[in-house]
């Protein structure tokens, strides 16, 4: 072959070559990465760990509950445009789910169920919300004096926690009783009143004092156990440290009062339980303890006496004012001019310390007389 024909026949060869991909390989061309679903990994000094993925967003949908049905209104019902009590509301009739504290409405329906047990329907507004749900607790106020175990007697304001008793009947108990140091009741009976004595709001009886008064406190270190009758049984221990006034003291017995922040508690202790040797002392606190009320047609300087023998001069009574005198204790301060001051009972609204007693300067004779309304 002519060395021409050879050179062509090789030129063409290689042009083949090349087209075929026969040739010297070449860069393959970059192809992107399939995206992965395992976790993005960091390094940290060298330490791979993997970062966690962030949760998807989870909004679970708000569920929308009713109240489950109130019982049938078969016991006692208050209505009224004003509740001055105390009421524990809950979303269940069992009290499981309370919710808050109502201390005090505009109008307010309470609905008793018919048991013990029974649930309380309540309707109550408070500055333009209105709620109908379930009382767990409610706590009410007494239309008319009512005693408990011929001993006890308590105050209008008192709150009397109350439940179903009955259809026509709420069994109720005083607040303070769960306070510390309370009255032990010997047997605690149920206390059940007619569903018209209990109102919303506080009605204006008074709980008078004991007509006939010694009016000498003593303190009591030991706790004392009151009867309804002398030489009776015991129906309530009154807790150490009470001071109660002395109100007459029959043989062996002794006729006492305590005037508690939540009633008065009257009745029989042995005489020897009160140490009568010892004197007792004007009443520490305005309940009005004394012999009658007087008034005096002069106005009357007024004192802070203690019992060291020290009288201050605080102030005065104005003329016609209602007071309230009493009598001598068995000792006195010795550095007073007894002659020249006379020992009354505080005012309602005044609470004394423990050694410290109020007096005015002793009037002029026939300047004070009995008030008509106290006169025998």
């Amino acid at each position: 072959m002519p060395a021409r024909g050879v050179a062509g026949a090789f030129a063409h060869f290689a042009t083949l070559v090349s087209l075929v991909g026969c040739g010297a390989p070449t860069a393959p061309t970059p192809v992107a990465p399939a995206p992965s679903t395992a976790p993005a990994r960091t390094t940290v000094v060298g330490i791979e760990k993997p970062v966690p993925a962030a949760p998807p967003a989870l909004e679970p949908p708000m569920r929308f509950l009713a109240l489950p049905s109130a019982p049938p209104r078969s016991g006692c019902a208050l209505d009224g445009p004003a509740f001055a009590g105390v009421a524990e509301l809950a979303l269940d009739p069992e009290g499981a789910a309370t919710f808050g504290d109502a201390r005090g409405a505009r109008k307010t329906s309470l609905h008793f169920g018919d048991g013990s047990d029974a649930a309380v329907t309540a309707h109550l507004e408070l500055d333009g919300f209105s709620f109908d749900v379930f009382a767990r607790s409610v706590s009410l106020y007494l239309t008319a004096r009512t005693v408990y175990q011929g001993v006890y007697e308590p105050y209008a304001r008192t709150l009397l926690e109350a439940r179903a008793s009955s259809a026509s009947a709420l069994r109720i108990e005083p607040e303070a009783w769960h306070d510390k140091d309370p009255p032990v009741f010997e047997t605690k009976t149920p206390w059940t009143v007619p569903c018209a004595r209990m109102g919303l709001v506080q009605a204006s009886f008074e709980v008078p004092l004991a007509e006939k008064n010694l009016g000498l406190a003593y303190s009591l270190r030991d706790a004392i156990v009151l009867a309804a009758q002398p030489g009776g049984p015991p129906i309530v221990r009154l807790p150490p440290r009470t001071t109660v006034a002395l109100l007459r003291v029959d043989g062996g017995d002794a006729y006492v009062e305590w005037a508690s922040d939540h009633g008065r508690y009257r009745g029989f202790v042995k005489r020897k339980d009160i140490d009568l040797g010892a004197g007792g002392v004007g009443q520490g606190y305005g309940t009005g303890y004394g012999r009658g009320s007087t008034s005096c047609g002069v106005t009357s300087l007024l004192y802070v006496v203690h019992d060291s023998g020290t009288a201050h001069l605080v102030g005065s009574v104005l003329p016609r004012t209602p007071i309230t005198f009493l009598p001598l204790a068995e000792s006195r301060p010795p550095a007073v001019d007894e002659g020249k001051l006379t020992f009354v009972q505080p005012p309602a609204m005044l609470k004394l310390r423990p050694g410290y007693r109020l007096a005015i300067a002793t009037a002029p004779a026939g300047s004070c007389r009995a008030r008509p309304t106290d006169a025998p």
